[in-house]
């Protein structure tokens, strides 16, 4: 891996203010040397290359897969189309092929229906809607449970162990929910994506 240090990097707290002045260069009192000796502060230099390394060698790292990436997205319930409508609930697009580390759904406030049925919800990928948790009754879904299953426990939990299903996925298309039966009306749910790059060009970003 070869990483390039770009030469002329501007780093203005490494310029002296006091020297460079537009008085001094229309009195001619500045030129090549006093720029060389007294406008260049030799460490800010050095920090300057010091961070395009550390940015390269990042960048480098996260293209090979070596560094896992964080996404979150949180959903409003509405009843609205994409917010709880029966159909899809878009929540990350996915670029590229990827990993799915671990994915943590999380009940911010108890979802909630209008209708006379009630509703179900399922999360997975498009043409796999429930790759990751299947069909799961929205009333059993309270305010602080990590929504883990579709027997979901009704009661907020202190702490629970991610399942296989929710972890080490390799997924090349949108993560989703869907809404079956009625429209979710009411309620907040937090998603969670830890993810990795399994291809050049990937990526998992909020819907």
């Amino acid at each position: 891996m070869t990483i390039g240090i770009e030469r002329g990097s501007v780093r203005v707290s490494g310029m002296d203010a006091d020297v460079i002045t537009a008085a001094a260069i229309a009195a001619g009192a500045i030129g090549p040397t006093e720029i060389a000796t007294d406008a260049i502060d030799a460490d800010a230099l050095a920090a300057d290359a010091v961070t395009e390394i550390a940015a390269g060698v990042w960048s480098a790292l996260i293209s090979l897969g070596a560094i896992p990436q964080r996404a979150t997205k949180t959903v409003t319930f509405s009843g609205a189309a994409g917010l709880g409508a029966v159909g899809n609930v878009p929540l990350f697009t996915v670029a590229g092929e990827v990993e799915i580390l671990r994915i943590v759904p999380y009940v911010v406030a108890s979802l909630t229906e209008a209708g006379q049925t009630t509703p179900t919800i399922s999360l997975g990928v498009t043409n796999a809607a429930a790759l990751f948790i299947a069909l799961t009754p929205i009333l059993d879904m309270d305010t602080g449970e990590f929504w883990t299953e579709a027997t979901a426990g009704n009661v907020a939990n202190s702490g629970v162990l991610i399942p296989a299903a929710l972890k080490d996925v390799a997924v090349t298309s949108d993560i989703n929910a869907t809404v079956v039966d009625d429209p979710v009306t009411g309620g907040v749910l937090r998603v969670d994506v830890y993810w990795r790059n399994l291809s050049s060009v990937s990526s998992v970003v909020p819907a």
